[in-house]
């Protein structure tokens, strides 16, 4: 084999490996093969192959398959993600993944549910649960891959509102389209999705509550109503010098739209992103 390669490059005509003649004529390599052998029955020389079976991937409903390559073109060093390559067949094909520049490390691309013939010495599956976004919410998207923000041009940058981390799509940064309540295969090896709710949200200073002081975060829930009781009413003091409590109530909506900004400036409403 090539230095520095993992795997045997294809070789055409031997017919799943049951020529060995014609694999040897047309310049096969020893060492493990990039090619597989699907399901069936076959007559190999096993003198000359060594032939290992392993388990096909599934990828069951309601998840998805994040895929590592163990092999191909270096990943450029600003980059967390490989770019995506066409061809491969959902990675089934590695010879064509390699010909048309497939880089090693985590891929932008990934498995839907189903079941897939991959060669595991070449392609590493992990397997990963859907996004689910609830009614009542929306999820903010920030990128990890895609051109940098300061090469975005005059109008892009009208679009997104004059903040910088708020950009369009193609662009690294938080996406300025949010997604709505639904299930979504999203690379959390590419994006990042923080939830932030859409209902309005009631923050009330009283003297009696449910909720202790020392708790100051409110409990997102999806639903049509939140509610956050705060201990420590507001001590104002009158123009008679004597001092007296106040309760306040505030209503809080974020719009979605106006999501991204609010990530942007303040971070997210809850303590993590989708897990």
């Amino acid at each position: 084999m090539e230095p520095g390669r993992l795997l045997a490059r294809k070789t055409d005509g031997h017919t799943a490996f049951q020529d060995g003649e014609a694999f040897l004529q047309s310049g096969g390599q020893r060492g493990p093969q990039i090619e597989v052998v699907f399901p069936g029955r076959y007559r190999i020389n096993t003198e000359l192959f060594n032939v290992e079976i392993t388990a096909a991937t599934v990828v069951k409903a309601n998840q998805i398959g994040l895929v590592t390559a163990r092999d191909g073109a270096p990943l450029p060093p600003d980059e967390l993600v490989a770019t995506s390559v066409s061809g491969h067949n959902d990675f089934q094909d590695a010879s064509a993944f390699l010909a048309q520049g497939g880089q090693r490390g985590p891929q932008f691309d990934l498995l839907k549910p189903g079941t897939y013939y991959i060669n595991p010495m070449m392609f590493e599956v992990t397997v990963d649960e859907v996004a689910v976004v609830q009614r009542g919410e929306v999820a903010v998207l920030v990128s990890n891959v895609g051109k940098q923000p300061e090469l975005m041009s005059h109008d892009e940058r009208l679009m997104a509102g004059q903040e910088v981390y708020v950009v369009p799509a193609g662009y690294r940064g938080i996406q300025s389209e949010v997604a709505g309540p639904g299930v979504y295969y999203l690379n959390r090896w590419a994006y990042i999705a923080y939830i932030v709710p859409t209902t309005n949200l009631t923050i009330d200073w009283a003297a009696e509550g449910g909720a202790n002081s020392e708790n100051n975060a409110p409990a997102f829930h999806p639903g049509r109503f939140n509610r956050l009781q705060l201990f420590n009413p507001l001590a104002v003091i009158s123009r008679d010098g004597f001092e007296m409590s106040v309760s306040v109530k505030v209503v809080i909506r974020v719009r979605p739209r106006q999501a991204p900004f609010m990530v942007a400036k303040i971070g997210s409403m809850r303590t993590s992103s989708i897990t």
